[in-house]
């Protein structure tokens, strides 16, 4: 039997540099940068971060991976603390 991931477009706010109100763009059009805000359902929240070669993520963080990147995030903002890397699939 063989599995197949589809990543769907993710909502991604941004915080602009001018007044500060966030705005939208679609994940995979644009890569996610520190300090954006994720929204929709095109991410995929990682459950267990070993297959990534990472450990437990701190209390109140958790880790996702949005168009193709594996990010840190704030678990209740989904606010992107960092990014830590690409990746080429989707391990768990």
């Amino acid at each position: 039997m063989t599995a197949a991931i589809l990543l769907l477009p993710a909502l991604v706010l941004t915080m602009t540099d001018g007044a500060g109100a966030p705005h939208a763009a679609i994940a995979g059009e644009e890569t996610p940068r520190v300090g954006d805000i994720l929204a929709g359902s095109g991410f995929h929240l990682v459950t267990n971060p070993g297959l990534y070669g990472l450990g437990p993520a701190r209390i109140g963080n958790r880790y996702a991976v949005v168009s193709g990147m594996l990010v840190r995030i704030d678990e209740k903002t989904l606010k992107i603390l960092s990014i830590l890397r690409g990746i080429d699939a989707i391990l768990d």
